[in-house]
């Protein structure tokens, strides 16, 4: 008996160590690649990843700048794209993951008025500043597929929901503010303004505005 016990013992052992050998070799050939790479750079070398579009590409650098490396790998940039980070910035990291932002043409849609622009950015606040248009946090902007891209000149369209503005006296105190509620109950919601049972507001809340 005490012989099987130690055979079992010794089989959990063997057992416990070649699950831990397996283990050990599963890690290393799951590594990432860049870790390897990383460990093996030269003096001056960098590892580029750079995601374009969807699609990545990875390569080795001696390049100082972010420029020189994406025209030595022969990636090519429209003066209106946009990189992260920036594209002269100096290379002193062993590795960077860069992203590419590709210029296209957006229309901008403030009510009858159209506007055409170029651009890297992806959010509506980003490409009214780019395009010097004025826009206030109650107005809505909302990029969205052109549903006639023939007839837009875009794949893109930018569409800005103006707030209406009304004159607003706040115990005494006269002021222009503007909204997007369609009652005035709404509005003081949307200010965030409570109303006590003795407070008095003209026009009433169901007023529309």
């Amino acid at each position: 008996m005490k012989n099987i016990a130690r055979m079992k013992l010794r089989w959990l052992i063997t057992g416990s160590m070649l699950l831990a050998l397996a283990g050990l070799s599963v890690y290393t050939a799951i590594m990432p690649k860049a870790r390897a790479d990383e460990r093996s750079l030269a003096v001056g070398e960098h590892i580029i990843t750079v995601h374009d579009d969807g699609q990545s590409k990875g390569f080795i650098t001696k390049k100082q700048t972010l420029r020189e490396a994406l025209a030595e790998a022969a990636i090519k940039l429209d003066r209106n794209d946009r990189t992260e980070p920036n594209i002269d910035e100096r290379l002193v990291a062993n590795s960077y993951n860069v992203n590419i932002y590709r210029a296209r043409t957006v229309v901008v849609k403030d009510g009858s008025q159209l506007t055409k622009i170029i651009t890297s950015y992806r959010t509506g606040k980003q490409i009214v500043k780019q395009a010097g248009i004025a826009v206030r946090d109650e107005d809505i902007l909302t990029l969205s597929q052109s549903n006639s891209p023939m007839r837009d000149s875009a794949a893109e369209v930018l569409s800005i929901k103006r707030a209406v503005p009304f004159n607003f006296d706040f115990y005494g105190k006269k002021a222009t503010s503007y909204t997007q509620a369609q009652t005035i109950g709404e509005m003081l919601a949307e200010k965030h303004i409570k109303m006590s049972a003795n407070d008095v507001i003209v026009p009433n809340k169901d007023t529309k505005i």
